[in-house]
C-alpha cells in the first residue's frame, strides 16, 4: 500500500514540474534547481523527486547530467493542437465562453484544495498587477509577464488539476489575439484594470476561507464583468 501510494506521488510531482515548465515558470534558464532545492520548494523527499525527474527524463522534457544538472531539453507541447484549432475555428466570445464555464469551477475547487504555497502564488500575482497598475502598464501578451494571465493560471493551479491549468494557459493565451486587443483598446481600460485586480482580491479572500460558493460566484462575477466591458454580453 504505501509503495501504491509513493508511486502516485512521484507522478503527481512530475505532473506538477512538466506544468511549470509548460507555464514558464523555469524560463529564462535552461535547467532546473538542484534535487534539493525542488524538494524543498514541493514538500515532498529528494527520492520522490529523483524518480519523478527520471520519469520526465524518459518522456524526453529533461536531461539529467551527472554533476552537471538537470536541463530542458523542450517545453511540453501539450497545448500545440489545442492552440491550432482556436486559431482556425473559435473566436474569442467562444474561448471566453469556455474560459466561463472552465474557471468558475475551478475557483471553487481552489476553495477547497489550495495550499498554503499556492495561496500564496495567487497572492503575489495580485501585488504584481497593483505593481503595474501603478506604474501604467495595462496590457501583455505573455501569461509569463502578465500578472492577469498568472492569477487565473495560478488559480487553476490551486485547484489541483494539471490538465485543467494547461487549459486555461493555452484558452488565456487564444485570447490575446489582435481582434481582442484591439476591442480592448476601446474601453477604458484603466478603469477596468483596476477593478479587475480588486475583483482577484475578492476571489482570493474566498479561496483562503475556503467558501467554494462564494469562490464561484466572485469568479463569475469577475469573468462576466470583462465580457460585459468589451461588449460579449453573448458569446457568439
Amino acid at each position: 500500500m504505501k509503495s501504491s501510494q509513493n508511486d502516485r506521488l512521484y507522478q503527481k510531482v512530475a505532473a506538477d514540474l512538466a506544468t511549470r515548465i509548460s507555464a514558464g515558470e523555469f524560463s529564462g534558464a535552461d535547467r532546473l534547481p538542484t534535487e534539493r532545492k525542488l524538494a524543498d520548494m514541493l514538500s515532498v523527499s529528494r527520492t520522490t523527486v529523483r524518480e519523478a525527474l527520471l520519469a520526465l527524463e524518459l518522456r524526453g522534457i529533461l536531461k539529467i547530467r551527472s554533476g552537471s544538472g538537470i536541463y530542458i531539453v523542450e517545453q511540453p507541447q501539450s497545448g500545440a493542437f489545442l492552440n491550432q484549432v482556436l486559431e482556425i475555428s473559435g473566436t474569442p466570445q467562444e474561448t471566453l465562453e469556455v474560459r466561463m464555464m472552465l474557471e468558475i469551477e475551478l475557483a471553487g475547487r481552489a476553495a477547497e484544495r489550495a495550499s498554503p504555497e499556492q495561496i500564496n502564488d495567487i497572492q503575489a500575482a495580485i501585488e504584481w498587477g497593483w505593481q503595474d497598475f501603478r506604474s501604467g502598464r495595462f496590457r501583455h501578451d505573455d501569461l509569463n509577464n502578465d500578472p492577469d494571465g498568472r492569477f487565473h493560471f495560478s488559480v487553476a493551479r490551486a485547484a489541483q488539476n494539471n490538465t485543467s491549468a494547461i487549459l486555461v494557459k493555452q484558452l488565456w493565451g487564444s485570447m490575446r489575439s489582435p481582434l481582442t486587443v484591439s476591442v480592448e483598446s476601446l474601453v477604458q481600460i484603466e478603469q477596468y484594470a483596476e477593478l479587475s485586480i480588486l475583483d482577484h482580491e475578492r476571489i482570493l479572500q474566498k479561496i483562503k476561507n475556503k467558501d467554494a460558493p462564494a469562490a464561484r460566484d466572485a469568479m463569475k462575477r469577475h469573468l462576466t464583468r470583462y465580457q460585459k466591458i468589451i461588449g460579449w454580453t453573448e458569446a457568439r
